[in-house]
């Protein structure tokens, strides 16, 4: 008897496309990022997919994604400057293609995708704002986020010292969007401090808001 092998198509089982918008005082040009995820399945074993490609055909856009730690995940980050002439706000509605070949060089089936939403609009935080001095158990407050879609919070409040690179320092729940404020549980210490608020659809597409800095002042 003779063993035939099979060659197995490999294949892209999902995608998963996310938008982030980001304010920022400086730059003052908004940020813009698309976040690809994706998970393959090969017959012959996860070993055995040379590379995924992702396209976007009408901008003339083709990059090849990173495998993650999980030998079946490719990912790619792509930030609003790698589009060339293409405005990134022009992405929601673009099609996108997906397709992976194997160690001999076979081509699974185009994967078609498109991004949900691009939130353009940005949160708008109220105080403390403008290094306005507060005790070490601010109160956060924010405008409602007028979206026309459910969405929901979030809180990330940053420490600066004297490296100029900010330090995360916690962040709130997630948070209905009827809520409008936020009060720590959790003292902040003596410095210099901004928070941002964020809003998330139901597909996980954010929208940022600008820094908003206070100081942190308590005996």
């Amino acid at each position: 008897t003779h063993q035939i092998f099979m060659n197995g198509i490999p294949k892209v089982e999902t995608v998963q496309l996310t938008t982030r918008h980001i304010a920022h005082w400086q730059p003052t040009e908004d940020e813009y990022v698309l976040d690809v995820s994706v998970v393959v399945h090969d017959y012959d074993g996860s070993l055995d997919i040379d590379s995924v490609f992702f396209q976007i055909p009408a901008w003339d856009f083709n990059r090849v994604l990173a495998r993650g730690l999980d030998s079946e995940s490719y990912s790619g980050v792509y930030f609003n400057d790698v589009f060339g002439n293409y405005a990134f706000p022009e992405i929601q509605g673009e099609l996108m293609q997906f397709q992976c070949k194997d160690k001999s060089g076979l081509l699974g089936p185009i994967f078609q995708s498109q991004v949900s939403r691009l939130i353009i609009s940005t949160p708008q935080t109220l105080s403390p704002a403008g290094l306005t001095t507060v005790d070490s158990l601010p109160v956060f407050r924010w405008s409602h986020f007028d979206a026309g879609f459910m969405v929901e919070y979030k809180v990330d409040i940053f420490r600066l010292d004297e490296s100029a690179f900010p330090l995360h320092m916690l962040s709130s729940p997630v948070l209905a969007d009827t809520t409008l404020r936020w009060e720590l549980d959790t003292p902040l210490a003596n410095a210099r401090y901004y928070w941002t608020l964020s809003v998330y659809d139901r597909y996980e597409n954010m929208s940022v808001s600008r820094e908003a800095s206070f100081i942190v002042e308590s005996s």
